[in-house]
């Protein structure tokens, strides 16, 4: 697969899989609820099973344009979707004003969460990021705690 050095070198999705893309992806995970679930509509695409599909056709739309990087409009938004391991870690650990405003993010997160460092920005990001790092150990392989929490979750079950 090609690694584009600059985003815009990525291809273009044409407009049937553009259509299919917001139809096995995008609109079920709108459909379903972005910050609160929308019980209704989760049952009925549970029943469905969407994500098989869209996986489907994320790798089939890999091979068509033959590039882990795609352009294409997500609800009419030209979005870049990154399908590679190393592009996908740059994106995460970019800050999040990299890629512009966040405002259907802060919008929704802001009400249940307005302290996340998925919607902070500057120092207060910097600071949240280095802590959530920490605490989730994301520098080691096995979480020094884990044998600990391993043992609550035996605990737990045994007595089910």
């Amino acid at each position: 697969m090609s690694t584009p050095g600059k985003p815009n070198a990525a291809p273009r999705v044409n407009r049937r899989d553009n259509f299919r893309f917001n139809a096995f992806q995008t609109v079920p995970h709108f459909l379903r609820g972005l910050f609160a679930i929308r019980p209704g509509w989760s049952r009925l695409l549970d029943r469905r099973h969407p994500d098989p599909r869209g996986i489907r056709l994320v790798r089939e739309l890999r091979r068509r344009y033959g590039s882990d990087y795609l352009w294409l409009k997500m609800l009419g938004k030209p979005t870049l979707l990154v399908l590679d391991p190393e592009g996908i870690r740059h994106v995460l650990d970019a800050p999040p004003w990299a890629y512009g405003p966040p405002d259907l993010k802060v919008r929704g997160m802001s009400h249940f969460q307005p302290d996340a460092v998925t919607v902070s920005s500057g120092d207060d990001w910097t600071r949240r990021r280095a802590f959530n790092a920490e605490v989730l150990a994301t520098g080691e392989s096995i979480h020094p705690s884990a044998f600990g929490f391993l043992k609550v979750v035996q605990s737990a079950v045994a007595s089910m």
